[in-house]
């Protein structure tokens, strides 16, 4: 019984392949750099003294705290029910910050 060969591509065919691999990664890079971009552009929230957010603590459990100082860009965050010794700075675009809705 005779094998069939499998047609082997041409250098022509290869070449045109690995441009639209390259176009593809190119496409790609120029994504990522973009979104880097938006990333550097970040908005800087506000906030108010006693306004009541949910932190993500040190040991990544989400608590419900206070602003108690407020400092350039940086929030002074006081964990309910804890000690003021747990209390810590954060800066006001770290994304252990969220605010509360009041519905």
């Amino acid at each position: 019984m005779p094998i069939e060969e499998i047609p082997q591509k041409s250098n022509n065919q290869q070449k045109k392949q690995g441009s639209d691999e390259s176009d593809t990664s190119n496409s790609e890079m120029e994504m990522e750099e973009e979104c880097k971009n938006n990333q550097q552009e970040t908005i800087t929230r506000e906030f108010e003294l006693e306004e009541h957010i949910d932190c993500l603590d040190t040991v990544n459990h989400w608590l419900n705290a206070i602003i108690v100082n407020i400092r350039d860009d940086h929030i002074r965050v006081h964990y309910n029910g804890w000690a003021a010794k747990f209390d810590e700075w954060i800066h006001m675009n770290s994304p252990r910050i969220l605010k509360q809705c009041i519905l």
